[in-house]
């Protein structure tokens, strides 16, 4: 804990600056983030092998979802880049963090139809076709989900003291 920052007050800024500093191996720490994404990276690459010839039956459904996510993308919002050699194996990580942050904000806020609406109207997309390409993601990820549900839960939570 800081001492030099009263409760309620939350910068995620300081927050992931820490996080990759202290070689921690806690919840919210940037190696269990870390290995979050390499559990990402690996049912991506279970779904959808990368291979140079011919198309693969996952590959439809993972393109579609990272065209979601990227799109997502645009919204800015708190998120932690996934490492650079892990984005590299799996490109729906970068937007996919973004939109499960954004995602799981929403939700610990109470606001969770602003982001479906803003998920909607940015990819274009019914929101019921957007849905399921989060489900889809959701399925890929769900420690990620489960990463940003805490930390929002614990901002949330600080918040309000």
């Amino acid at each position: 804990a800081n001492p030099n920052i009263s409760p309620g007050e939350f910068s995620f800024t300081q927050y992931r600056d820490r996080a990759i500093e202290i070689d921690d191996d806690g919840p919210l720490s940037w190696l269990h983030y870390r290995r979050v994404c390499d559990r990402v990276a690996e049912r991506c690459e279970t779904v959808a092998p990368r291979r140079r010839t011919g198309p693969i039956s996952g590959q439809n459904e993972v393109g579609r979802a990272t065209n979601i996510a990227t799109k997502y993308d645009r919204h800015g919002g708190d998120y932690l880049v996934p490492p650079n050699d892990i984005r590299e194996e799996c490109h729906l990580l970068d937007g996919a963090s973004r939109m499960i942050s954004g995602l799981a904000q929403a939700s610990r806020s109470g606001v969770p139809e602003q982001f479906w609406d803003a998920l909607s109207r940015d990819t274009g997309q019914t929101q019921e076709r957007a849905r399921k390409a989060v489900g889809f993601v959701l399925r890929l990820a769900p420690e990620l989900l489960a990463f940003y549900l805490l930390l929002w839960e614990i901002v949330e939570t600080q918040t309000k003291i």
